[in-house]
C-alpha cells in the first residue's frame, strides 16, 4: 500500500497543508443539510465520510506539491470496501488495510500515519477490517468484514492509542461502517440480516 498526501488549503482559509488547523468544528451536513448531525468528533479533521454530503472544507491546488508517500509492506486497502480512510483532531491519517490473500488466512490492522508520515500500528485482528470513523470523544469505530457467509464479526471501540476500549460480536458480516446518530446510537447496515443499532 503506498499512500500519499498533497498540499492544500482550507476553503476560505490560510494555505497550508493538511497538518493545518481547521478553523470550524466538522459538520457532517457541510453547510447543506440532509442529515442528522452525528456524534462525531468535531475536532477531527475529517471523522466520517457516511452519513457525509461529501463537500470538503479543503480544495486542492491546480498544481499541488508532493508532500510526502509511505509505503507499508504487505499492506491491501481495496478489501476494506472503498478504504477511506479519516483524519483525527491531531492531524493523523487514520485507515485500515487488511492482507491480499484469497484464500487465508486473513488478518486487518488499524494504522494511524503522522502528519510527518511516520506510521503507528493501532492493533490488529485476525479478520480484515473496514474503513474507520471517529466518535464524538475521539474513540475510533471500526467493524471486520468478509465474505457474507463468514461468521464472527465484532465492532470495535479503540481508544486513539489503539486500546480496545470494548468489542461487541456482531456475527454475520456489516455491509456498511458504523454510522452515530446524535445520540451516540451506532447503527450498521447488515449484509444478510435487517440493520442493526448499537446503544
Amino acid at each position: 500500500m503506498t499512500l500519499a498526501t498533497t498540499r492544500i488549503h482550507q476553503s476560505g482559509g490560510m494555505e497550508g497543508d493538511i497538518r493545518y488547523k481547521k478553523k470550524t468544528p466538522f459538520d457532517n451536513n457541510e453547510g447543506i443539510g440532509g442529515f442528522e448531525k452525528g456524534a462525531y468528533d468535531s475536532e477531527a479533521v475529517h471523522s466520517v465520510d457516511v452519513n457525509w454530503t461529501r463537500q470538503s472544507s479543503f480544495t486542492i491546488f491546480s498544481k499541488p506539491d508532493l508532500l510526502w508517500k509511505v509505503s507499508v509492506d504487505d499492506a491491501f486497502i481495496e478489501a476494506t470496501e472503498s478504504a477511506a480512510f479519516v483524519v483525527d483532531r491531531h492531524n493523523n491519517i487514520i485507515i485500515s488495510d487488511c492482507d491480499g490473500s484469497l484464500v487465508g488466512p486473513y488478518y486487518g490492522r488499524l494504522m494511524s500515519i503522522s502528519p510527518e508520515g511516520n506510521i503507528t500500528e493501532l492493533f490488529k485482528t485476525d479478520m480484515r477490517l473496514k474503513s474507520p470513523v471517529i466518535g464524538r470523544d475521539g474513540s475510533i469505530y471500526v467493524t471486520t468484514t468478509g465474505a457474507m457467509e463468514s461468521k464472527g464479526h465484532k465492532l470495535y471501540c479503540a481508544l486513539p492509542n489503539g486500546d480496545i476500549k470494548w468489542e461487541f460480536v456482531i456475527d454475520d458480516p456489516p455491509y456498511s461502517k458504523p454510522v452515530i446518530d446524535a445520540q451516540g446510537n451506532i447503527y450498521l447496515h447488515m449484509a444478510i440480516k435487517p440493520a442493526r443499532c448499537i446503544v
